[in-house]
């Protein structure tokens, strides 16, 4: 019985070698913007670098799970990261059979005031912390501050002025 098998693999094993190879449909994608990069971080530690030149891609849907906006400017590059949800419902790219699919992420950004639930301090002042976020055009946040290489940029300075312009008070806001 063996011997009758061994034949028939080797069949099966030629016959499927001689079949032709499944052809893959492919689609780009482009990043709109000039001077712009995006690095797409996916689970497992895969990279994928989007520019404004058009990128080869398998047809499919591919939701990464943090995404970094890279700007050139003053001094080096710019890096804003955004964390995306795992469970279905942040943001993904789809590649379409010959299409080109443009995201379409990032500047103008937009510091956004976000008020925190307040409280007392220790001497029973009244104390409601501000922070703040980063938004894309498209109402994506970008979380960790910004970057140059490694190093968080220094957070922006506040100023509270009154009605004739008079400098109320001044501050820094602090990541996090």
């Amino acid at each position: 019985m063996r011997k009758a098998l061994i034949p028939l693999a080797v069949l099966a094993l030629v016959a499927a070698t001689a079949l032709p190879a499944q052809a893959r449909d492919y689609g780009k994608v482009q990043l709109v913007g000039k001077g712009l990069a995006m690095e797409l971080e996916f689970k497992g530690g895969q990279k994928l670098v989007l520019t404004s030149k058009t990128k080869k891609l398998p047809v499919g849907t591919y939701t990464p799970e943090s995404y970094t906006l890279m700007m050139q400017g003053k001094g080096g590059t710019y890096r804003l990261t955004s964390v995306t949800a795992t469970d279905g419902t942040g943001w993904s790219l789809t590649v379409e059979k010959d299409q080109t699919t443009e995201v379409d992420l990032g500047p103008p950004l937009k510091v956004v005031p976000i008020r925190y639930a307040g409280g007392r301090d220790k001497t029973g002042q009244l104390v409601i912390p501000i922070g703040f976020s980063i938004q894309g055009k498209n109402g994506e946040t970008y979380e960790h501050g910004v970057r140059m290489g490694a190093m968080r940029v220094p957070a922006p300075v506040f100023q509270i002025e009154s009605e004739d312009g008079k400098a109320l008070a001044t501050g820094k806001f602090e990541y996090g």
